[in-house]
């Protein structure tokens, strides 16, 4: 996977405000869990515009959320394009199935930059 100095400088500034010295293990951790949901869709979105393939193969059935939540929400939607509880129920299941499908993206992305963070500050201040 590729990542542009963007990117990569997104990634470091959320490893930089999310990761907490775990004194068991003598380093800065922090998982995507860690991550608030518009910074984990800000990030998907950065991987995606670097690597716009695998933005196509999140929006289709490689990604295991499409046929649970995506493509059900799409319908949904489309058969009452003016409800409004469907419109944010085809919003939310398409911001979570693309995000989803960028996770393993993600952690690898984060674990990365961890890595330079933790070379960076190697004892807690």
């Amino acid at each position: 996977m590729l990542y542009s100095k963007k990117t990569r400088s997104f990634a470091q500034s959320l490893v930089a405000n999310h990761a907490k010295y775990d004194s068991l293990s003598e380093c800065y951790c922090v998982s995507l869990d860690d991550l608030f949901d518009f910074d984990l869709q800000k990030l998907a979105s950065l991987v995606y515009i670097d690597n716009p393939d695998f933005a196509t193969e999140s929006t289709g059935p490689d990604n295991n959320l499409y046929d649970r939540k995506m493509m059900p929400a799409l319908l949904i939607y489309l058969k009452n394009p003016l409800d409004r509880d469907a419109d944010i129920g085809f919003r939310n299941a398409w911001l979570e199935g693309v995000t989803h499908y960028a996770r393993h993206s993600m952690e690898e992305l984060i674990e990365q930059e961890l890595d330079v963070f933790n070379s960076e500050h190697p004892k807690a201040a």
